[in-house]
């Protein structure tokens, strides 16, 4: 019974724990993939294209509520052009969204 109790709590962790890492198949070299990540409660927190393990493409996140967080595009690796922020409760969030150069926010 003990180990059956035990085996169950380590696969349980193992499950949170790969909820957590980037999932897709390998990319070759100058091949796109898409990189997902979750929440342990089992909600995307994450997608964004890769080019050669860098996020390179559309992009968008959502907190562990399923509300969408932000979305726009990188460019080797750093937010690049317009991004939309929103709050936990769905709102714009106009402090953090605007328009982004090598991953800075300079304009809203």
């Amino acid at each position: 019974m003990k180990i059956v109790l035990l085996t169950t709590a380590l696969a349980g962790s193992v499950m949170s724990l790969v909820g957590w890492l980037a999932l897709g198949s390998p990319a070759a070299a100058g091949s796109a993939d898409l990189q997902t990540l979750w929440y342990p409660n089992g909600q995307v927190q994450a997608k964004a294209a890769l080019e050669d393990g860098v996020r390179q493409g559309p992009a968008s996140e959502w907190y562990a509520s399923g509300q969408q967080r932000c979305s726009g595009e990188y460019r080797e690796g750093l937010r690049e052009g317009p991004w939309v922020f929103f709050a936990e409760d769905g709102t714009p969030d106009p402090a953090r969204s605007g328009q982004y150069v090598a991953g800075l926010r300079v304009s809203p």
